[in-house]
């Protein structure tokens, strides 16, 4: 069954980054809208600095993070960036992006109120909500708004915010 293959998205994107570290700093990057130093990320994720240097090599190596000098002192910005997945599985095949804006509904696919909504709603409905999750978040649509786009509850569209939200607190 093609839901149980698309489950491991978040050890699979582990595997793009190749550390759960890289995908912390990533995420931390996505949501500093200046940017943020080295020095900065080692501190608020609690990583040896040396580590940040080689995450953000690892990042800006991949094409989504870059360097920017800003007042005089060198920080890092993710970079707007979509993977496009194909997933072909048990007959079934599924194709969608992966941004800077809908990264962490992805990261958020364990937790039990995502999975949740995904047995009972089903992973199409799961994708399309990471589809409007970039609007939401540029203030292009709202809770009850997506809901009715999903024809599921409004609450069921704000606990899928909020699990997002708390992979998204680094």
């Amino acid at each position: 069954m093609l839901v149980s293959h698309i489950r491991s998205i978040p050890r699979v994107l582990e595997m793009i980054f190749e550390r759960k570290g890289a995908i912390k700093v990533l995420m931390l990057l996505m949501i500093a809208e200046d940017g943020a130093n080295a020095l900065d990320i080692s501190k608020k994720l609690g990583l040896p600095l040396a580590t940040v240097y080689k995450y953000l090599r690892e990042l800006e190596e991949m094409g989504l993070v870059k360097r920017k000098s800003v007042g005089g002192k060198r920080v890092f910005v993710s970079k707007d960036f979509r993977l496009r997945i194909q997933w072909r599985a048990d007959g079934e095949e599924l194709e969608f992006m992966i941004s800077p804006k809908n990264l962490v509904c992805f990261l958020a696919m364990e937790s039990p109120d995502v999975s949740y909504f995904i047995e009972r709603r089903g992973l199409r409905k799961f994708l399309e909500f990471t589809r409007l999750y970039e609007d939401y978040v540029d203030g292009r649509l709202t809770l009850s708004m997506m809901a009715r786009i999903l024809g599921v509850t409004t609450m069921e569209v704000a606990v899928l915010i909020d699990e997002v939200e708390a992979v998204a607190t680094v």
